[in-house]
């Protein structure tokens, strides 16, 4: 029975699978762990929001 991969290169799979897996679980602890994340230092505006109508909620908030 032949295979779709030769079992040559099942090492080589197996260690860019591994490198892989330990580089996205340490960036996953650095993104939980960093303090400065995009969304904790911008509060969240919807997309529908124009310039102008921000600029009154400043006023507002000012008055």
């Amino acid at each position: 029975m032949r295979t779709w991969v030769p079992t040559e290169v099942y090492p080589l799979i197996t260690a860019i699978g591994l490198v892989s897996a330990l580089g996205l679980s340490v960036a996953f602890v650095k993104a939980r762990t960093s303090p400065d994340v995009w969304w904790s230092k911008h509060e969240a505006k919807p997309w529908n929001v124009t310039l102008a109508q921000q600029e009154q909620r400043k006023a507002a908030k000012r008055a």
